[in-house]
């Protein structure tokens, strides 16, 4: 009886998908799981109104390049577009090339959006650049944002009502580390993650804690379609991590604000980067844990007239595509203390064989690799004289007897 009154549900949504065109293309050839191109012009509002919801990643919008959009339970509308980076929502209106984005700097991004027209709603699905997706073949798979599949997440593992049978393990997650999606009739998700198996699915709730030695990679398969509010867990395998690895991981408003705490406390480095974009981010399991951010960022080296060093946390307004440079920032969380800078490099510098501004703990290494280098010189040079000398005195030594 609920599989029939599913398809009922999915087949009123599919007419009313395809119900009249309201001046948002041609869907004469759209089949249900297929793509068709859509009308720019026609589709523009849509996506306005969708970055009008973006929570984390803000682009301006140069041009609009493209539309496909694919009938789902609704319409699912990617959009190609040329678009820079912003720090904010109130700098991605439509207006906003003028001011944040050339044609010069702008780069390709695609942009995923779900209209829901039985609802009047539009829902921003993911920004990603383009260079950075990686697609699979088969059944339309593609990186996606935690940050934006959270709420799905956690609706679907705290609820006993998701498993599919009670041989599922259900997992604490205390960190979501990436996330691979598939728009079906709602959307299929990979989430990738660390964590501990618990008792129950209550527990596995957004604030729940793990021993260090419960933990372990987990890949957690979730089906959800949310504007009915069904959400099934399908599968969980487990991982396990290699330690001392480096991890490609998705970055999440967590991984900002790690970030943004230890640049402001920072007094070791001369030079301090406020971040425009966060490029990628990679974690490596220590004691503790060390995190390495690839983020185009401008750099904050001036004082204020009090002496003290402007705050990234206040952000960086004069910060523009056009000057912002490649840095690779790398910062230590132990794990009962806050997180601190390890070091900043210049991308750019050390392409050309230069080294950038490096934190005092480094130069120490440096300095310290330096003496035992020039102590084995040393001892080298002393044993070659000792050598020599000898060699010298045994062959007037020989010469004498010879006499």
């Amino acid at each position: 009886m609920k599989t029939f009154l599913r398809t009922i549900a999915l087949s009123a949504a599919l007419v009313l998908g395809l119900r009249g065109g309201g001046g948002q293309g041609d869907l004469s050839d759209g089949v249900p799981g297929g793509s068709t191109s859509a009308d720019v012009e026609a589709t523009k509002s849509l996506l306005y109104k969708a970055l009008e919801t973006a929570t984390s990643s803000y682009v301006c919008v140069n041009r609009i390049v493209s539309v496909d959009q694919q009938v789902v339970a609704g319409m699912h509308y990617t959009f190609h577009v040329l678009a820079c980076p912003v720090s904010s929502k109130q700098e991605m209106v439509e207006s906003c090339a003028t001011a944040h984005c050339s044609s010069e700097a702008a780069v390709s991004y695609s942009i995923d959006v779900i209209e829901k027209r039985w609802k009047d709603e539009v829902e921003l699905q993911s920004i990603t650049k383009e260079a950075a997706v990686h697609e699979v073949s088969v059944g339309g798979w593609k990186e996606g944002s935690v940050t934006d599949a959270t709420s799905d997440f956690y609706a679907a593992v705290q609820s006993e009502s998701s498993y599919a049978n009670a041989n599922i393990p259900r997992i604490c997650a205390i960190e979501l580390i990436s996330v691979n999606q598939q728009v079906v009739s709602g959307m299929n998700y990979q989430f990738h993650v660390n964590g501990c198996a618990v008792p129950t699915a209550a527990e596995a709730n957004a604030a729940c804690v793990c021993e260090d030695s419960a933990v372990h990679a987990y890949t957690i398969a979730i089906y959800a379609q949310s504007w009915t509010h069904t959400y099934k867990v399908t599968s969980v395998t487990e991982n396990p991590p290699v330690l001392g690895g480096w991890t490609r991981r998705s970055i999440q408003e967590t991984d900002k604000a790690r970030f943004v705490q230890a640049m402001d406390a920072d007094t070791n480095n001369p030079l301090h980067v406020c971040p425009l974009e966060f490029v990628s981010l990679e974690s490596q399991v220590v004691a503790g844990t060390n995190y390495r951010y690839h983020v185009n960022a401008c750099p904050v080296e001036e004082m204020t007239s009090s002496g003290a060093r402007p705050l990234v946390a206040h952000g960086c307004p004069a910060c523009t595509s056009a000057i912002a440079r490649k840095y690779e920032v790398t910062i230590y969380k132990p794990l009962d203390a806050a997180p601190s800078l390890v070091s900043i490099i210049d991308v750019a510098r050390m392409s050309l064989g230069l080294q950038s501004h490096r934190s005092a703990h480094q130069g120490a290494s440096d300095l310290g690799l330096l003496a035992v280098l020039v102590s084995g010189v040393v001892v080298v040079s002393l044993l070659l004289v000792h050598k020599m000398r000898r060699s010298q005195y045994e062959k007037l030594k020989n010469m004498q007897v010879a006499d």
